[in-house]
């Protein structure tokens, strides 16, 4: 019952209130009941929109932005000082792992420059979604390298010892692990101009900068090599452990049947996996196998969208080269040292002054250390017989 229909049916009872004035006692007590109802009513809808008001207080709305790291940069006291000039050089440092970067720009100002309406911001080239970093713990350091202990094997001798007899001894085997801290920058030119225009600057240092730093990291995270100037990637030879080359194929197997014998491998060494990452092409491969009455083995177009084999979830990133996979578990295998969050610079240098440039450097220091090399199970993405 909601306020309107109350209101009303209260005041039809205050209109029988007053035409009742000879009708008997057992009437108005009748009268008296129903309006005691409808006021308990009257009290429960108030106590709900209260609750209601309450929560609407606790929650930010659902269309509340979060900024992105261009955002926040133009916004900074330090380029404001920039663009007035009371300042040569700008410096902000922003953490990654809480930014959200916009490669979107809404709307068209007013601002008119020789007639022509400027949208503000830049219709950048297309991006792909970085995913790769965010599946990594992350360690704070204050050190140019990290040093660490590795178990490298346990040998377990517990038993069931008599009464007076001797205890077997266990022991395992360690060995020390240096992870370095590497730079990962880059720095680019743009025009008096640009930087004049906070939108464009705040556009073109999400897609290009901040996103063009992030994307090598993503890469790298994969694919380093570990040499001068690299990560070491989770692909890079001793970071992960070949289950793969221990499967015993049957004779109609296929990939799918691949990845549910390497988690069984990687299962019986007590890690538990936490994703199948592949390359986007060789998923679509997979989703493209059909039985020998054409009908799609996982699902076909019209099945959901939620990528996963055998309960695992897939991730698909073009950091992973066609032909290579990882099912690991990146909670116990791997962790992401972070030296110094994402730092953005914008300088005015005299040569700059003359051309009325500016130059933007970013750059973030990091490491990837791989704590456990046998909780990551990764290889070529193929039978060990041959290919499909």
């Amino acid at each position: 019952m909601d306020f309107e229909t109350i209101i009303s049916k209260l005041n039809e009872i205050d209109k029988k209130y007053q035409d009742s004035n000879s009708s008997s006692e057992l009437a108005l007590k009748s009268l008296g009941e129903e309006q005691h109802k409808l006021a308990q009513e009257l009290a429960k809808l108030s106590t709900e929109c209260l609750e209601m008001q309450k929560r609407q207080e606790n929650y930010p709305a659902a269309n509340t932005a979060v900024s992105s790291i261009g955002e926040k940069f133009v916004k900074s006291n330090s380029f404001k000082s920039f663009s007035e000039k009371t300042s040569n050089h700008v410096r902000e440092a922003f953490d990654t792992k809480a930014a959200v970067v916009s490669t979107t720009t809404t709307g068209i100002t007013d601002n008119f420059l020789g007639g022509v309406q400027a949208m503000p911001g830049i219709i950048g080239l297309p991006q792909r979604k970085l995913v790769i970093e965010s599946l990594i713990p992350h360690i704070p350091t204050t050190a140019g390298s990290m040093s660490m202990v590795k178990e490298t094997s346990f040998t377990n001798h517990a038993a069931v010892v008599a009464e007076g007899g001797s205890k077997p001894e266990s022991y395992s085997t360690f060995e020390k692990y240096n992870v370095d801290i590497e730079t990962v920058a880059h720095w680019t030119k743009i025009s008096e101009q640009l930087a004049a225009d906070a939108p464009a600057v705040q556009a073109f240092i999400n897609t290009r900068m901040a996103y063009g730093l992030q994307d090598k990291i993503d890469s790298q995270l994969i694919s380093g090599t570990g040499s001068s100037g690299q990560l070491s990637g989770l692909l890079n030879t001793g970071n992960y452990h070949d289950y793969g080359a221990s499967v015993t194929p049957g004779a109609n197997d296929t990939l799918i049947d691949f990845a549910a014998r390497v988690i069984a491998e990687l299962e019986a060494a007590a890690y538990v996996p936490e994703y199948i990452m592949l390359n986007p092409k060789d998923w679509t491969d997979l989703t493209l196998l059909k039985d020998t009455q054409k009908r799609y083995i996982l699902g076909g177009p019209g099945s959901a969208s939620e990528k996963s084999l055998w309960g695992v979830p897939v991730i698909t990133s073009s950091s992973i080269t066609k032909g290579k996979y990882l099912i690991p578990n990146l909670s116990l295998g791997a962790a992401i040292l972070d030296r110094q969050e994402l730092v953005i610079d914008m300088e005015r240098t005299q040569d700059d002054f003359i051309k009325n440039l500016l130059t933007i450097r970013v750059e973030r220091r990091l490491g990837l250390a791989i704590l456990d090399a046998n909780a990551i199970a990764g290889g070529n993405w193929e039978l060990p017989s041959g290919n499909l």
